[in-house]
């Protein structure tokens, strides 16, 4: 599948936390095979993208590529991270506090076995480390954070007792394991497991039994809200008042097409405070990341699936803080 870039969608993203963003759109498109992924993109301290995905580019495997893109749409530099021997698929990136790069994801060894992946890239995209982790089943590294500078957690699945479990793992500057911590409870079963560090030691983790937990950093349970929010979760941020947004998919496989769904929970996680659902007739509509702005709104980042032409179409959502919708825009390669 090949990927085009609309930055204006990850404008809109940095606009959310800082008024002063530059407006400019551009489309860019990054065609380096036929089966390319975009899987990531920040803006660095330097004020430019960096855009982080695979493509199929050695001998039938997936390389991972990282590109720093202008703010005007040219592209800087672009380095790709290849064994030329099995497929890395990346699932995140961040900018680190020494101006590097963290990128983690999964190496592809058999059908029943990934390894978790964690690379370092320093600030010219040059490779710290690479490091891949395993037990004797599938590992996915789904997310990461700079909990303190650095000192890094991970968050994803380990295959531990013949099933899949939410695991956090830290790791330092040089890749070294510090620590590490899994949730043993029979009610997981996603390999999906995200975890999104909200800060002062607490990470939300999503995919879990259709509901959300709160950890610490070494993966104990801090309190749950044990109660279906949807068919899964995908994602869950701190709001400042201490509440919780979580965004959720509803009636997935549905002949009509699945919903969208926001909930506001309280700080302890006893009650839903407020929320909305969102559909568009044969359509599914995944969402992907949620993000609240310098007002307490907050911004959905979703994929539509559109029955009708079997393609998925990116869109962006804005709410108020309690759920309710403000806008929501839809972007179609050469419509950016």
């Amino acid at each position: 599948m090949k990927n085009i870039l609309l930055i204006s969608l990850f404008t809109i993203f940095f606009s959310a936390f800082n008024t002063e963003a530059q407006q400019t759109t551009f489309q860019l498109e990054f065609n380096y095979s036929n089966d390319d992924d975009v899987a990531g993109a920040i803006q660095n301290s330097d004020g430019n993208f960096i855009v982080a995905g695979y493509a199929n580019t050695s001998s039938n495997f997936f390389d991972i590529f990282i590109s720093e893109v202008s703010p005007t749409g040219n592209i800087i530099k672009t380095k790709t991270i290849t064994t030329n021997t099995t497929s890395e698929i990346l699932k995140s990136i961040i900018q680190t506090s020494d101006g590097g790069y963290l990128l983690t994801g999964y190496v592809y060894q058999t059908p029943s076995n990934y390894d978790w992946l964690v690379i370092k890239l320093d600030n010219n995209l040059n490779c710290v480390f690479y490091n891949a982790y395993r037990t004797n089943g599938n590992d996915l590294a789904n997310n990461c954070a700079e909990i303190s500078p650095g000192h890094y957690l991970i968050s994803g699945t380990v295959a531990l007792g013949g099933s899949a479990k939410p695991s956090v793992v830290t790791i330092d500057t040089s890749g070294l394991i510090l620590q590490t911590g899994y949730l043993t409870t029979n009610q997981f079963a996603s390999p999906e497991y995200n975890g999104h560090y909200h800060g002062s030691g607490e990470v939300g983790f999503t995919h879990l039994s259709n509901a959300l937990s709160i950890l610490d950093t070494l993966g104990n349970i801090i309190k749950d809200y044990p109660y279906s929010l949807g068919i899964y979760t995908t994602d869950v941020i701190k709001t400042s008042s201490g509440n919780y947004a979580c965004i959720s998919v509803d009636n997935y496989g549905s002949l009509t097409g699945s919903s969208l769904s926001i909930n506001v929970i309280n700080p302890t996680l006893i009650s839903i405070i407020s929320g909305s659902k969102f559909k568009v007739s044969n359509m599914d509509l995944l969402p992907t990341a949620i993000l609240k702005d310098y007002v307490g709104n907050f911004i959905i980042a979703a994929n539509a699936y559109d029955f009708n032409v079997g393609n998925y179409i990116p869109l962006v959502i804005k709410t108020d803080s309690a759920g309710t919708l403000i806008w929501c825009n839809r972007y179609k390669s050469g419509t950016p």
